[in-house]
């Protein structure tokens, strides 16, 4: 091969050389590092419980049956059944603004629970706070039973001492939505219930057997 034909090989080589470094990359093709580093966790949803829906209206109770408006009602444990208690879960009526006092409606509400609960043999109410004893302050008059005041602290003893003193008894506890929720949890089993801060009729009636055994009817009154 002459000189001129080497030098035209070289020339040629050169050229085909600078022209695949010229060609733009390939950003679509990656080692997998670059990608991974971009993907940002999604956090978890926050998981919020609604409330459950009342299953009925209380109409009245009679002996061991609790009339709804409109549907079947319900039986209750007879009375001196030491197998369970029955117990009824309700929250305070309607306040005066920034105060514990019953407003009009309250002094209503108390009133329409007294009628429902009327000489229905219950053995004994617990309140928090005062709210909650001016709410049932009329139904234990209905039934001559006692009124004792409990905190929502003390709502493990107050489950426990409910389960052991009794048992075969109908009673009524009257407290926060909060304590309604942990009173719930304790009889029936924690997180099944949640209860609303907005509802002043709600009802719970729990018939429990134990801590964590019992069966609850959501209704309202």
């Amino acid at each position: 091969m002459n000189i001129l034909n080497k030098l035209i090989l070289f020339l040629l080589l050169t050229i085909s050389v600078l022209s695949c470094n010229s060609e733009p990359k390939d950003d679509s093709v990656t080692d997998g590092q670059d990608e991974q580093a971009d993907i940002q966790k999604v956090p978890e949803a926050e998981v919020i419980k609604s409330p459950t829906i009342a299953e009925g209206v209380v109409v009245g109770l009679r002996g061991n049956e609790l009339q709804l408006d409109g549907k079947a009602s319900i039986m209750l444990p007879e009375e001196g059944n030491d197998s369970s208690v029955t117990v009824f879960i309700l929250r305070p009526a309607e306040t005066m603004g920034g105060k514990t006092s019953l407003s009009a409606h309250g002094q209503i509400r108390a009133g329409m629970l007294a009628r429902t609960f009327a000489k229905t043999g219950i053995n004994r109410i617990y309140c928090e706070g005062n709210a909650a004893m001016q709410t049932a302050l009329m139904t234990s008059r209905e039934n001559a039973c006692d009124l004792g005041l409990v905190k929502n602290e003390g709502t493990d003893e107050l489950s426990k001492t409910i389960l052991k003193n009794f048992k075969g008894k109908k009673i009524i506890v009257v407290g926060s939505p909060r304590m309604m929720t942990d009173v719930l949890d304790q009889l029936a089993g924690p997180g099944q219930y949640a209860v609303s801060s907005d509802d002043y009729d709600q009802i719970y009636v729990v018939i429990a057997r134990g801590l964590g055994d019992a069966e609850v009817h959501h209704l309202r009154y």
